[in-house]
């Protein structure tokens, strides 16, 4: 049984069905389990602010930095604008610097900004939109089962 924790912060509201629709599918098998901790994988997505990651975002990772369970954790970016690519670039530095295993694959950058997706039935029934979360959830599940986590030995030197 693999776990996904959805960490989102959303000001206008678009991180957030996305991430009510991932923990809504998730919850639709009963054996699965959403929580931060124990999950096997993190979905993660942030607003921009100034070409920034929120900083509500920014808190929550910084609590997140000293904890080794999180070291090589899968993670799977959402960006909800092809404009806020500056925000989700220093999110995956972020990530990256503290050791997550980014699943490019699971990640995508959704044209929500100015679209008629702004509610999740028109997500869900989008002929754009749905097809690129249900690839991203696609491939994180794909990940997880072959089971690619990098390895959490920590090497020094050359």
């Amino acid at each position: 049984m693999n776990k996904l924790a959805v960490i989102h912060h959303s000001a206008h509201g678009h991180a957030e069905h996305i991430a009510k629709k991932v923990a809504e599918g998730a919850r639709c098998d009963p054996k699965a389990e959403v929580h931060l901790l124990a999950a096997d994988a993190l979905l993660i997505a942030s607003p921009e602010y100034a070409h920034g990651v929120s900083g509500v975002m920014k808190n929550a990772l910084d609590w997140l930095v000293s904890f080794e369970g999180f070291v090589h954790k899968p993670v799977a970016v959402v960006n909800t604008s092809p404009r806020a690519h500056h925000a989700c670039d220093a999110l995956l530095e972020t990530l990256r610097t503290m050791s997550a295993t980014i699943v490019a694959d699971a990640s995508v950058t959704l044209p929500l900004l100015g679209s008629p997706c702004t509610t999740e039935d028109a997500m869900v029934h989008s002929p754009t939109v749905a097809p690129m979360i249900t690839a991203a959830m696609s491939s994180l599940a794909a990940f997880l089962r072959r089971g690619e986590a990098a390895d959490p030995r920590f090497t020094f030197g050359s």
